[in-house]
């Protein structure tokens, strides 16, 4: 009966840690163990801003699609119901996917445009995160975001302009990240 107790222990203690966030590091008692976890990024045109990207034909053209940035709008947004789609159906997937990036060219195409993206992205990672909660016990902080704003600019004042637009439009808070933001000179 002892043997049964300790082998039934030790399998409750094995499923206790298999539910666990899988972690890294010299040894289970290392304090610097890291939470593996993937960043979703939400690349902008790789072209460099230049007079002719607002031409006619050209990426920032409105005539064609009837906005500006529409090709790209149109790209990262499959993007984004891809990755909704996946959180929908696959809930445990926020576990490692734990945050959304939008990175490249400032200059070439806005923050601005991704901010209808990382909002659908949120909400379909909250709602899975409701799933985690409530069918399995497990909370989840929210998705962690970061811009890249104020590291291409014409002008100083257009960089901090475009750092307080990232801060303000994606609804940055602690723990989620400004990247770069040389117009700070920090």
């Amino acid at each position: 009966a002892r043997h049964m107790q300790e082998r039934t222990r030790r399998s409750e203690q094995n499923r206790d840690k298999a539910n666990q966030p899988r972690l890294i590091g010299n040894s289970p008692n290392d304090s610097t163990l890291r939470e593996i976890a993937v960043i979703a990024h939400f690349s902008k045109d790789q072209r460099r801003f230049q007079p002719e990207a607002m031409q006619i034909g050209e990426h920032g053209d409105p005539g064609r699609h009837r906005y500006r940035f529409s090709g790209t709008y149109r790209r990262l947004r499959e993007e984004a119901r891809t990755l909704g789609w996946l959180f929908r159906q696959f809930p445990l997937s926020i576990e490692w996917i734990r945050g959304l990036d939008v990175c490249s060219s400032e200059l070439a195409t806005p923050n601005w445009m991704f901010v209808p993206l990382f909002r659908h992205v949120q909400a379909q990672a909250e709602h899975a995160a409701g799933i985690l909660s409530s069918r399995f016990g497990r909370e989840l902080p929210p998705l962690r975001k970061t811009a890249h704003a104020g590291e291409d600019f014409i002008h100083l004042l257009t960089g901090l302009r475009m750092i307080d637009e990232s801060i303000e439009l994606f609804d940055l808070r602690e723990g989620d990240r400004l990247g770069h933001g040389l117009a700070l000179r920090i």
